[in-house]
């Protein structure tokens, strides 16, 4: 588990008051991570106990600037996880049946009794999205999102992103395109691509990202040149392959092998996102 990560969720379990587990192995990082989504940690306020929140509110420069007490909260809400884990995680595991599993104790205990049962499906499930869970809280998995509201005036863009898209990045983006996700960046293309610049995800329009190996994306030597690329969702690599599904593919529609190219690429925007240096700013108001 990176650092960042560690130290974000033992911030929160110190907020909360609750033993902080100590796990080993492999799967240290997906276990802890289990237990932090225990109903004895509150979900609100998320400044205090949400971990994309808690980082900006601690961590961000410009956010930590902010001499209101109100607004640096309200503006450290506006982080969210690129990818959260626990949906594409129970759709795996076959536990949702419709609807979204609760991120209740019960269905918690469910996939640990599975696990240390040694129930296959949960062990490929873990290794698959080790990564995702040993980075969660890096700067490659976090996203600072516009400070806008939607066309009927709501500042939902958290869970509209999920809504739309259930934090699938390819889709995510492809919805600030085309789509409800277009009120956040005031229906101004120019305005969507400042905001990918500033979040380093420039690697999801740079052809071929995808094909380049996970080492060779960590190494020093691989760069992308954003003048060479051109923003548009016509230039929008999928996660898993396909290009004519961005728009559409659901979790419990994917091939098992999809499952495991969709987490590859995950990996690959974190790593490339995480070698970035990330310039800090407010959450972007757009045309205010």
């Amino acid at each position: 588990m990176s650092n960042r990560t560690n130290e974000i969720l033992s911030k929160i379990m110190e907020t909360a008051g609750v033993d902080q587990e100590n796990f080993s192995g492999s799967d240290a990082a997906i276990l802890r991570l289990l237990r932090y989504y225990r109903q004895d940690i509150p979900a609100t306020p998320r400044y205090l106990y949400d971990g994309d929140a808690v980082s900006f509110y601690h961590d961000d420069a410009a956010v930590n600037a902010v001499q209101d007490e109100k607004s640096k909260q309200w503006l450290a809400e506006r982080g969210d996880v690129m990818t959260s884990l626990w949906v594409p995680l129970t759709t795996f595991l076959g536990m949702n049946d419709g609807k979204v599993a609760g991120k209740n104790d019960d269905n918690i205990d469910h996939i640990l009794s599975h696990y240390h049962e040694g129930d296959p499906k949960v062990l490929e499930a873990f290794e698959m999205m080790r990564y995702l869970a040993e980075h969660y809280f890096s700067r490659g998995n976090l996203l600072l999102l516009p400070d806008m509201c939607n066309e009927f005036g709501a500042y939902r863009m958290n869970p509209d992103k999920f809504r739309v898209s259930e934090d699938k990045v390819d889709q995510f983006l492809w919805r600030g395109w085309n789509g409800k996700m277009m009120a956040y960046f005031d229906y101004n293309y120019d305005y969507m691509t400042e905001w990918i610049l500033s979040e380093h995800l420039e690697c999801m329009y740079y052809e071929g990202f995808f094909e380049y190996s996970l080492e060779e994306i960590e190494s020093s030597d691989f760069v992308i040149n954003t003048h060479e690329i051109k923003f548009s969702p016509f230039c929008l690599q999928s996660m898993i392959g396909d290009w004519t599904r961005i728009p559409v593919y659901d979790y419990r529609e994917l091939t098992d092998s999809e499952w495991h190219l969709y987490f590859d690429s995950l990996a690959k925007v974190i790593a490339y996102r995480n070698k970035q240096h990330f310039q800090s700013h407010l959450p972007y108001k757009f045309n205010a």
